[in-house]
């Protein structure tokens, strides 16, 4: 545990300073959360359906209190002690926070998966310094604690693949996805994945399988049931009130874009998601240097022959684990693009991000299977990163 601890302070310590630099409100739709915030924190309660319909405290009240609970209890501790609001950079650090301890959970997945491979110090190190994923992390929003969450989720699997199922093991298993259930629906890309890996290891022990599949649902209903029954009975049919949002008044969701196959759109999806996985800033507008873009594109090319080259060898480290991610990775390309075609049209990195672990574990794994030394591979890597964090880093605080 003192290995993953030292990855959490390095990675608290990086996204505090972020959150320092990054220009107020200059971020995603951080004066719409801060809202939310207020809105919860003023009342300490569910939204009622004239409040979300009424369209006066935005459309994020709709949705579980959850993604935004760090906030809340930070300005409801805020306001006891001072008698004011907590100031945005508090609030920020609460995003730091839910970022540092993702950081500490990619450090266990890392042990469990890599335990004598570079992987083990590289993976929580890649997701300390990647600088979107810094970004993210060290502002408001609903993104911090819903990538936490799926990460959490994420730590369950190498256990279920590996290991026999314990009471302990299915319950937090059954928590984790309770909670997936409650936050941003980009992170619901990890369920069908997780629900994979929980058949297969109920399989595994078929003697208990009516209780290790109650139990877990039991834990998942007990963590996910109050507000899905809630928002249920606010609006039928639809518990997690995505028709609510999409009508809420003032909110301008562009309409449809062009059906799939038109290549100017595909070009723009493919682009936008791509730089925004990496290091696009502010809101969406701040970019980075093309050249170091395109340096971005040629590793994750490498990346892929190398895990090309790697499975036709055999040579996949914790190859399960792999694919996992991979498909986790599928279902979340497959559901921006859909959004982008067939609703709201924002094409963004970050939506990935709920599979951030096994996204860098997979382009990290390329990477280190092209050379003949490993460590070397993540040594280089791990300092490419470093010097990609502060740079982007100085371009955010050029703007600022």
């Amino acid at each position: 545990m003192k290995e993953a601890a030292r990855y959490f302070v390095l990675a608290l310590a990086l996204r505090a300073v972020w959150a320092v630099v990054i220009p107020p409100l200059y971020a995603p739709d951080e004066a719409a959360h801060l809202r939310t915030i207020r809105f919860f924190s003023e009342r300490m309660r569910l939204a009622t359906a004239e409040e979300i319909q009424s369209g006066a405290h935005g459309f994020y009240i709709a949705s579980s209190p959850l993604p935004h609970l760090p906030f809340i209890l930070g300005d409801r501790a805020a306001t006891a002690m001072t008698g004011a609001p907590a100031p945005l950079l508090a609030l920020r650090l609460a995003a730091a926070l839910c970022g540092a301890l993702l950081v500490l959970f990619a450090s266990v997945i890392a042990q469990r998966v890599f335990p004598l491979h570079p992987l083990r110090w590289a993976l929580p190190l890649a997701c300390a310094l990647h600088p979107q994923l810094v970004f993210v992390t060290a502002h408001v929003g609903w993104d911090p604690l819903s990538i936490l969450a799926a990460t959490a989720l994420i730590a369950t699997w190498p256990g279920l693949i590996g290991d026999r199922l314990t009471a302990r093991r299915v319950i937090f298993a059954g928590v984790s996805a309770g909670f997936v259930l409650l936050v941003k629906p980009t992170s619901f890309c990890v369920l069908p994945v997780h629900a994979v890996i929980f058949a297969a290891a109920v399989l595994r022990q078929r003697e208990a399988a009516l209780f290790h599949i109650g139990l877990a649902a039991l834990a998942c209903g007990v963590v996910a049931g109050p507000f899905l029954v809630h928002n249920w009975r606010l609006f039928p049919g639809d518990p997690f009130a995505i028709g609510a949002i999409l009508h809420t008044p003032g909110v301008d969701w562009e309409p449809g874009r062009p059906a799939v196959g038109n290549l100017l759109f595909e070009t723009r999806f493919l682009l936008n998601t791509f730089e925004s996985a990496w290091a696009l800033f502010g809101f969406m507008d701040l970019k980075i240097a093309n050249t170091v873009y395109a340096l971005i594109a040629l590793t994750c090319v490498a990346s892929t022959f190398g895990l090309a080259r790697a499975w036709r060898a055999h040579l996949l480290p914790a190859p399960v684990f792999l694919a996992a991610g991979a498909a986790a990775l599928a279902f979340a390309f497959a559901s921006s693009y859909w959004t982008s075609v067939t609703n709201d049209y924002q094409p963004q990195g970050r939506y990935f991000f709920a599979a951030i672990v096994p996204m860098l574990a997979l382009w990290l794994t390329g990477l280190q299977a092209l050379v003949r030394s490993p460590r070397r591979a993540m040594i280089v890597t791990t300092a490419a990163l470093v010097l990609l964090n502060a740079y982007s880093l100085a371009v955010v605080r050029a703007h600022a």
